[in-house]
């Protein structure tokens, strides 16, 4: 790094573009410290006078100094990636460990339990790794570093049986051996236990434990990585492994949920496993559960109830690309029938002469259906009335930033369809609903974003 004399400084005026001026930095500094007002004005004069200053209104930076400054575009050194700055503050990825939580297998092994589950607990409560021969033989050692063994010649630590101590040894070659690292160790024996059947221990018991005792092993992994005790990419590989059984846990905990209509508990799981949501199968089941939801709190006679169906099966076919799933196909059919439900009474409005009422029929039953055929052929019939409306001034200004009267108004709504409509709700009054939008917006960033 260039030594930079005291004062000197960088300014970011945009990315890219670097200035440097020592004097403008010794009067900020100034300003800083002193104020504004009439004793910065004071203080600036005396700061012109200060020889320090002359030297830096007169003095011209040196060659060295004006080739820092206009670096030759053709040289473009790429900034190490310690340098790089993040455009934005990352937030929580879905390959982080899960956050710090209070579950200890020392103990939890120490409570009273059935003697298999304080056995596996004790059996995992100390990390070690096991090296394993090609015969099968199996030592424990001390854990390793590296996620594969050196081909020369390595030294290891070798632990008694109750990993209490042990002693060094050493090996010509790593070849015929492999490293079993103690993550693995711990999947075998999750899933040794679950293949078991405890007395006194329900199945979603024993798959808590599990899933608890994965994701200290997660939160231990990332601790060795960040000290060291785990060096290298390899080891990438393995906590892949331990994050996608926790997500299969928690997916068979969901489906459990579901099959007993515990919605409560689904709710949690799915809250969970959105911190998982790269996996598609996962936002299958996240979205699949509010699908779900909404078909069991579906009365058929509540409007409002087919409307929060109608953007629960978009959002699981958009979103979680559930279209043409049993589930999915399901939803559409009970749309389907009460969209025809809605041109049934529109039919009956028309025939009664009651146009407004007939299309607004065949607008709920086109929100819930918009490719069932006959909206559009009784759409077609009702289009060959013509309404009459009379108004005071006929509309002028047709746009949505000058529209002011009611006439300008209703041109506007005619030339103009937005991404949701605003339509009356029992509940809340007035709630909204997707027009041109496939779905309602979901949160982003300094907005909404819409599909």
């Amino acid at each position: 790094m260039v030594e930079r004399p005291p004062g000197y400084a960088i300014i970011n005026i945009r990315p890219g573009q670097k200035f440097r001026h020592p004097f403008r930095i010794h009067l900020m500094m100034r300003r800083t410290l002193f104020g504004t007002g009439l004793l910065g004005f004071v203080v600036g004069l005396l700061a012109l006078a200060w020889p320090g200053a002359d030297v830096g209104l007169r003095a011209q930076p040196s060659k060295k100094m004006r080739e820092e400054e206009e670096e030759p575009e053709k040289t473009k050194v790429p900034k190490k990636v310690d340098d790089v700055e993040p455009k934005e503050t990352p937030g929580t990825t879905p390959r982080q460990p899960p956050a710090q939580g209070k579950f200890d297998i020392a103990r939890e092994a120490a409570k009273p339990r059935h003697r298999l589950i304080k056995d596996f607990l004790f059996r995992i409560s100390i990390p070690y790794d096991n090296l394993v021969a090609s015969s099968g033989r199996t030592t424990k050692i001390a854990l390793l570093p590296n996620r594969e063994l050196p081909i020369g010649k390595f030294g290891y630590f070798e632990l008694t049986p109750g990993l209490t101590s042990g002693k060094d040894k050493e090996l010509p070659s790593g070849a015929g051996f492999r490293l079993q690292p103690y993550e693995e160790i711990v999947l075998e024996e999750v899933d040794s236990l679950l293949g078991k059947k405890i007395e006194g221990t329900s199945r979603a018991d024993l798959e808590e434990l599990c899933v608890q005792v994965l994701q200290e092993i997660r939160r231990f992994h990332a601790s060795a990585i960040e000290q060291r005790k785990r060096v290298g990419k390899d080891w990438d590989s393995v906590d892949e492994k331990l994050r996608k059984r926790i997500v299969q846990l928690r997916r068979d905990q969901l489906k459990a949920s579901i099959t007993a209509k515990d919605w409560r508990r689904a709710d949690e799981l799915s809250l969970e496993l959105a911190n998982y949501a790269d996996d598609k199968a996962v936002q299958r089941d996240i979205y699949g559960v509010l699908l779900l939801k909404a078909v069991e709190a579906l009365r058929k006679d509540r409007d409002e109830d087919y409307i929060a169906l109608r953007d629960a099966v978009n959002q699981y076919e958009n979103i979680a690309d559930g279209r043409g799933d049993p589930l999915a196909q399901g939803a559409r059919r009970t749309l389907g029938e009460r969209a025809q439900h809605y041109v049934n009474t529109a039919k009956t409005l028309a025939d009664q002469n009651q146009n407004a009422a007939a299309f607004a029929m065949l607008k709920n039953a086109e929100a819930l259906e918009p490719d069932l055929v006959t909206i559009g052929q009784l759409r077609s019939r009702l289009r060959d009335r013509i309404l009459y409306v009379g108004v005071s001034r006929l509309p002028e200004r047709m746009s949505l930033a000058t529209a002011w009267t009611d006439a300008e108004s209703w041109a506007v709504d005619l030339l103009f369809e937005g991404l949701l409509q605003s339509v009356p709700d029992a509940q809340l009054g007035r709630r909204y609903r997707p027009v041109l939008a496939a779905t309602m917006p979901t949160l982003a960033p300094m907005g909404r974003e819409f599909r």
